[in-house]
């Protein structure tokens, strides 16, 4: 009873009273220390006094400063590891170093006593190497490391003894094992030793040196034992404990750890182990950017910033996937304006929740509207008001599925409110007109890819027509296409891990269907250096991003499965726990992209972004088009919109 009402009071505690009983403690503890070190110092016990007893008030007012610098106190005890032990002995360390040279300051008396002989009249003094006031020190310091630090180890062990004694028999702990016997390996067994979810087994490491060896008290072993592991110890998960991976590396482990039938997780970087910050729930599944393996290329930083530093930067749709995330990295680059235009007013004030947190907005105006693309006098007014310097046009409707079966307000947001932008832009002087484009609008199969196939000929004819009447001094006009992002709305991977987690089925509509995949970062980024890259085409630049090998869905279904330590099925007869069940192609949709239509490409001076050359239609026929789809708007004739979408896009096909 009594060890429940003490864990329950610590657990009650708030971080700050804590933190106060920690700097209480310590500063007991250092003046038990100077009052032990003298003692000894004098072969006798001694209660400070003289310039002595100044040390002793002063050592708070030295010591918990550093303490609290070097981060003592930030570190939940019950989780402390090696890592940490480490910042005591530094800890201590400098205040010794700052206690010492305050005590020669004030001319401390520390000369032990001196046992003085005559050996044929020559006197000898014993241990005259050894008096000194440096003696204490020494001795003051290596007492006080030892106290501190065991300060911390009794606390921990104290606590889940008393932790133990009260759930001992009522939780059951999975086995698992570690991946890297490294040091962030070993900082993740010191904080799990006390674990009641988790009991680490042993590690796994590739290294050959040290396997068949023990690192903290356990076995090093090869990855090829895993299976006599699992069956062995019966191991539910590895942990994957190596922070310096590439991603090709870690794609390469996770391959390699599929073929087996265990949950596989990765943890946070070594610092948040190291300082006591790791929870067991911060371990995180492995996701499908571990999968991909897709390496990250470093940005070329003149053409991230060039447009962006002190320029005025309006990103319409900014509430999307797509659209905030280049408003994120935009604002990391310090422009002088952003205006965020969005039509969803939740996802507007969602947003600027978010923007208002950050801490680097000092120097950046920020403004959010609520608008529509499709309201040029609108578009003209912030355009104008904000003096805007370049414009990314992210605002689109791109759920197939839905756009499909709206194709009247499909049309409108996508292609004339593409349009509106463009209008206003050349009326207001804006120097850079960005379009985000989808590979969907490569040989499109649906309303969605046509919309865009037509936005990216409005991009090219403005662009030509630029040059030939010389608007605005030329503006600049590009397109940048790219195939499925992680993370953005409308992707089928959140499903996929949601229907794991609901004991599936996992439905996927064909066997064969491919998909190029890239992070929301990663596109994001290209973006905004696709943007800077110098137009060379009177038709405008137009961007595709190496989004790398189209990838099986399929495959990514049973990875991710495999991965959660689950078997995978492919009906409900087979052995397994997550069925994948083909539903059938959804209404409009490809079972493989394309990210180009023919070979006519170039490199450029960014790796990852190409440019390419396409054929589009004059700016009067698709004018004369959107002007026949709004005098028809009201109609809900389907196969007449589509003959109209035919007009333009030559390679619309929705039969397929």
């Amino acid at each position: 009873m009594i060890f429940k009402i003490l864990l329950s009071w610590a657990n009650n505690l708030s971080r700050i009273q804590k933190q106060f009983i920690m700097v209480f403690a310590d500063i007991v503890i250092l003046e038990i220390a100077i009052l032990f070190s003298y003692s000894l110092r004098q072969a006798s016990w001694f209660w400070p006094d003289g310039d002595i007893e100044k040390l002793v008030y002063i050592t708070p007012f030295l010591s918990i400063p550093i303490f609290y610098l070097l981060g003592l106190y930030q570190s939940i005890v019950r989780y402390m590891g090696i890592k940490a032990f480490m910042h005591i002995f530094y800890a201590v360390s400098l205040y010794m170093i700052i206690w010492t040279i305050f005590g020669y300051y004030i001319n401390v008396d520390a000369s032990g006593s001196v046992l003085i002989y005559q050996d044929n009249g020559t006197i000898y003094k014993v241990n005259e190497y050894f008096s000194g006031f440096l003696v204490l020190c020494i001795i003051n310091w290596l007492i006080s490391v030892l106290l501190i630090g065991s300060s911390r180890i009794v606390a921990r062990q104290i606590y889940w003894l008393i932790q133990d004694s009260i759930f001992h028999g009522s939780y059951v702990r999975k086995n698992i094992l570690i991946y890297g016997a490294g040091d962030a390996g070993i900082q993740l067994a010191t904080a799990l030793n006390f674990s009641k979810e988790l009991n680490v087994c042993a590690f796994i490491d590739d290294n050959k040196s040290i396997q068949g060896k023990f690192i903290y008290g356990f076995k090093v072993f090869k990855i090829e034992v895993l299976k006599n592991l699992i069956d062995s110890l019966s191991i539910s998960e590895v942990l994957i404990a190596i922070p310096s991976l590439t991603e090709k590396q870690k794609s390469f482990i996770i391959k390699n750890l599929s073929k087996y039938p265990i949950k596989v997780s990765t943890i946070p970087g070594i610092t948040e182990i190291a300082e006591g910050n790791f929870k067991i729930e911060d371990r995180k599944p492995i996701n499908i950017e571990d999968i991909l393996g897709r390496e990250k290329v470093p940005p070329i930083h003149n053409l991230l910033a060039c447009n962006i530093e002190r320029q005025n930067v309006l990103v319409t749709g900014a509430g999307g996937s797509i659209g905030s995330e280049l408003s994120r990295q935009i604002i990391d680059l310090k422009p002088k304006t952003i205006v965020l235009l969005e039509l969803s007013e939740f996802a507007l004030y969602e947003i600027e929740k978010e923007f208002k947190n950050r801490l680097n907005l000092d120097k950046t105006s920020t403004i959010f509207v609520l608008g529509n693309v499709c309201d040029k006098q609108k578009l003209l007014n912030i355009l104008r008001k904000y003096k805007i310097d370049i414009l990314f046009h992210a605002a689109a409707y791109k759920h197939v599925p839905i756009v499909e079966k709206n194709i009247i307000e499909g049309f409108r947001n996508n292609v004339i409110g593409t349009l509106s932008s463009i209008e206003a832009s050349i009326s207001s002087n804006v120097k850079n007109f960005v379009h985000i484009s989808t590979d969907k609008a490569v040989r499109p199969t649906n309303i969605m890819g046509a919309t865009k196939r037509i936005s990216e000929m409005i991009v090219q004819a403005y662009s030509e027509e630029s040059y030939k009447q010389n608007y605005n001094k030329k503006i600049k006009f590009s397109t940048v296409r790219f195939g499925n992002v992680l993370g953005s709305s409308g992707s089928v991977l959140p499903l996929f891990t949601e229907q794991i987690k609901s004991g599936g089925p996992i439905t996927l509509t064909h066997k064969a269907m491919t998909r190029y995949f890239m992070t929301i970062q990663e596109a994001a980024q290209l973006v905004i250096q696709a943007s800077a890259i110098k137009s060379d085409n009177a038709s405008g630049n137009l961007f595709v991003l190496d989004m790398g090998k189209p990838v099986k869905i399929i495959d990514l279904a049973k990875k991710m499965v495999e991965l959660s330590g689950l078997k995978w099925k492919l009906s409900r007869d087979q052995d397994g726990d997550i069925e994948i069940k083909i539903v059938g192609l959804r209404p409009g949709e490809k079972l493989f992209e394309e990210l180009m239509i023919g070979n006519s490409s170039k490199k450029t001076e960014h790796p990852k972004i190409i440019q390419i050359n396409e054929k589009f239609e004059p700016l009067r026929k698709i004018i004369k088009v959107i002007s026949k789809f709004n005098e028809d708007n009201n109609t809900d004739n389907i196969l007449r919109t589509k003959n109209l979408l035919k007009r333009i896009v030559k390679d619309y096909n929705p039969d397929n």
